[in-house]
């Protein structure tokens, strides 16, 4: 056989050992697996980036197999959409030589519903609903900490009082879970960039990278404001109207905002300090106490939506 097909047959040979072998670290180790989980299809992204997209589709279905033989079909299946859907949409990005945000935005969208599907696989595969089980697992956490306060001699007036502020925001959680899948693609998609940023030019492929521009540059679209305008809209028809379903989605949409204020607000903090040449210390002190402070949460997150109009690190530049 020619060696120059050889090559790349075993190369995305050992990179499907890599992979499976990550994933059984996710699965079994209690503690490092739950950091794993986040990278173990890193491989697979290397594939397609080296090998096309082609190569990369069957490397991950071998894989896939390959892992459910070690844990079980539905468990590798799941893991395996959730996970690598996020480097197949991050790989076809780069293979087609996308815009670096295009290509986090369409891994973000693949990631999101990547989380619906395994979701799904889990109800109807082995008919356990998910967000029931999250909501009830939680619920017997604080049941657990209420008996220790008992134990510990609080009048079980102030429990009552406790449980009855604490089911409200149990059943809040359990409405805002579309918001927690993204999140969670979210947070997979950058641990898999991060990582990305990492391996690259460690193995000849930095002139693939997606480069972000730096965090002091984020900034979102105008956009953003007005979904925020529609969601303070819908959660008021939804409450006052008793549509639930209005209600939720309009939830999930402002809290989603929020968070895009948030972090287009700890950007432009992030801005002044370095342009005020504060070390970054006192930064990161900042953004630790921030979020133990809901004002100060709440204020960084609304000058991050009022940037989106005013862009107060261009005024200041032109005032310089």
């Amino acid at each position: 056989m020619n060696q120059s097909r050889l090559a790349p047959i075993a190369e995305c040979g050992l990179l499907i050992a890599m992979m499976t072998a990550f994933g059984m670290m996710a699965v079994y180790l209690p503690i490092v697996g739950t950091i794993v989980e986040f990278f173990w299809t890193l491989p697979l992204l290397i594939i397609i980036v080296r090998h096309g997209i082609s190569r990369g589709l069957v490397s991950w279905l071998i894989a896939t197999i390959l892992f459910s033989m070690f844990v079980g079909p539905v468990t590798a299946v799941r893991m395996s959409i959730s996970a690598g859907s996020v480097s197949i949409a991050l790989g076809y990005g780069i293979e087609k030589k996308f815009r670096p945000v295009m290509s986090i935005v369409l891994a973000l969208v693949a990631g999101f519903f990547a989380q619906i599907i395994s979701v799904a696989i889990i109800f109807f595969a082995l008919d356990i609903n998910v967000i029931d089980l999250q909501l009830k697992m939680i619920r017997e956490s604080f049941e657990q900490t209420f008996e220790f306060y008992s134990a510990a001699g609080i009048e079980p007036e102030s429990l009552t009082e406790m449980r009855g502020q604490i089911e409200p925001a149990i059943e809040i959680v359990g409405i805002i879970m579309p918001l927690v899948f993204a999140l969670t693609s979210a947070l997979n998609v950058f641990m898999t960039y991060y990582g990305m940023k990492w391996i690259f030019p460690r193995i000849g492929l930095q002139w693939k990278m997606l480069d972000l521009p730096p965090f002091i540059a984020w900034r979102f679209p105008s956009a953003f404001l007005y979904l925020l305008a529609f969601s303070l809209i819908g959660l008021y028809w939804g409450a006052t109207r008793e549509i639930d379903l209005l209600y939720n989605a309009s939830l999930n949409a402002n809290i989603f905002v929020m968070i895009i204020g948030l972090v287009q607000g700890m950007a432009i903090v992030s801005f002044f300090t370095a342009r005020k040449k504060i070390p970054k210390v006192f930064r990161n002190i900042f953004f630790i106490v921030m979020f133990f402070q809901f004002i100060i949460l709440e204020i960084v997150a609304f000058v991050g939506l009022f940037d989106m109009i005013f862009d107060y690190r261009k005024r200041f530049t032109m005032l310089k």
